[in-house]
């Protein structure tokens, strides 16, 4: 399982990341977006004011995630408050 950082990156990243991944022959089928919303910095508040606006980000990289690596990659989505 390969995890995202929607916190500190950006989709363009951390497709170029899975991409490389891909190209050094290890097995991208699984992603999970999100498991920085464990630390203890509330810095995640600052960029999502709102559930609807981690919701939001995580379906736009789910479908860009998709087109790049295909239909059958499993995506999790990990929230904390």
């Amino acid at each position: 399982m390969f995890v995202l950082n929607p916190l500190t990156s950006d989709l363009n990243y951390q497709i170029a990341m899975l991409l490389e991944a891909k190209l050094q022959n290890l097995n991208v089928n699984r992603v999970e977006i999100g498991n920085e919303f464990y630390l203890s910095s509330m810095a995640y508040q600052e960029k999502f004011g709102t559930a609807t606006e981690y919701a939001d980000l995580v379906k736009a990289w789910q479908i860009e995630l998709k087109k790049y690596l295909g239909s059958n990659l499993k995506i999790s989505a990990v929230a904390a408050n």
